[in-house]
């Protein structure tokens, strides 16, 4: 009997803890990457339980700019998924927010606004978190978009 109720409180506790925590594979995220291609980087750090991300380009001059902010958390249950991009139109900046829901666990993401990027999709390679593949996907018909990226050992 002891032994039952030991369990069960043991099990509350656990699923107590668990409630709104990032799932251990979208933790792997954090850290930074390199793009295979070396045309930039992005930086993921973990902070309160919410994956905050920058990404930074690199031009062929060597010039860094930020280009994107991203913003990874657990609501309800459901991962989501904001993403800030930053560009330069007739020498001003034009900033544009996306807002995507993922499933509880799979860290493929889906648009809830009706502009374009459809869904982007993360996935690690096979046995290796240092090797992280992102799927852009523009229109639900249109050829997705593959970017692989490596974890920079520090």
């Amino acid at each position: 009997m002891r032994l039952s109720v030991l369990f069960i409180v043991a099990f509350l506790f656990n699923v107590g803890l668990s409630f709104g925590q990032l799932p251990s594979k979208v933790e792997k995220i954090e850290g930074n990457w390199r793009f295979k291609e070396d045309s930039g980087y992005e930086v993921w750090e973990l902070k309160d339980q919410e994956l905050i991300g920058h990404a930074f380009r690199v031009s062929k001059l060597g010039d860094t700019s930020k280009v994107e902010d991203f913003v990874l958390n657990k609501v309800n249950g459901r991962l989501t998924y904001s993403l800030t991009t930053y560009n330069i139109v007739n020498d001003s900046l034009v900033t544009m927010r996306r807002a995507f829901i993922g499933g509880k666990r799979k860290m493929e993401f889906i648009n809830l606004s009706e502009d374009a990027l459809y869904s982007i999709e993360y996935k690690f390679r096979f046995l290796n978190k240092n090797k992280l593949k992102v799927i852009v996907q523009n229109t639900i018909f249109g050829e997705p978009y593959q970017f692989a990226l490596l974890r920079i050992k520090e």
